[in-house]
């Protein structure tokens, strides 16, 4: 049996407890926050439409690390992180590699985890020389 659905409802009342039912932050208790989504990229190739494969990330900035990349009719990375700038390089296969710098805007909330404004990007991926 699982205890993590235990665990979230008790970080939630806690939360609520000490914040009280005005939201007032006096002694607000923050549970850790996951990591929301900061940029959600859209890859695609120069040679025409569908995903591209073998996409990879590599981020620097506000969070580093990489990046995770599905495949269905195009394929979709997505960042995780908080607000700040991210350098993120787009690599593939038999592609020149792709540079972004995105800004990404996070709203702090009292006694809650802060709002992240995703960023969506397009990429287009030219086939190397």
């Amino acid at each position: 049996m699982s205890t993590r659905p235990v665990l979230t409802i008790a970080a939630l009342l806690l939360c609520a407890t000490a914040c009280g039912e005005d939201g007032a932050a006096a002694e607000c208790i923050i549970p850790p926050c996951a990591l929301r989504t900061a940029v959600q990229l859209t890859v695609t190739s120069a040679r025409g439409p569908g995903p591209v494969a073998g996409v990879t990330l590599v981020v620097a900035g506000a969070v580093s690390g990489s990046g995770a990349c599905s495949q269905g009719d195009v394929t979709t990375c997505l960042v995780p992180g908080t607000g700040g700038t991210y350098e993120i390089d787009v690599r593939a296969p038999g592609y020149q590699t792709a540079h972004r710098t995105v800004t990404v805007t996070a709203t702090p909330r009292e006694c809650s985890c802060p709002l992240v404004d995703t960023q969506r990007v397009d990429v287009v991926l030219t086939p190397a020389a």
